[in-house]
């Protein structure tokens, strides 16, 4: 079967994390812990929400900005559960 190259590229990954990516996550997860992302998160919708100079003025704009702060949040969620599910792997702490 032959493998179609992807349209996407993923050029803010390291050629080592393209090969693997759990090396991003990892290296994302020992960066940041869960509750400052958690709260960083909070504060830019706040500050976009509140702010009368946005391009989230429309309704329309900020239940779209509403529901990428719920998909971004379920998604840190997810990233920290992967790598806490990969700790299990020998030596997954050393990438």
């Amino acid at each position: 079967m032959q493998q179609c190259s992807p349209i996407f590229h993923y050029t803010h990954l390291q050629k080592d994390e393209v090969a693997d990516p759990l090396r991003a996550i990892h290296r994302f997860c020992v960066l940041y812990d869960l509750p400052e992302l958690r709260a960083n998160l909070w504060s830019w919708l706040s500050e976009m929400l509140s702010s009368n100079e946005t391009s989230y003025d429309s309704p329309e704009r900020r239940a779209d900005l509403l529901l990428l702060y719920e998909k971004l949040q379920g998604l840190l969620d997810a990233v920290f559960l992967i790598n806490d599910r990969a700790a299990s792997i020998p030596g997954f702490d050393q990438q």
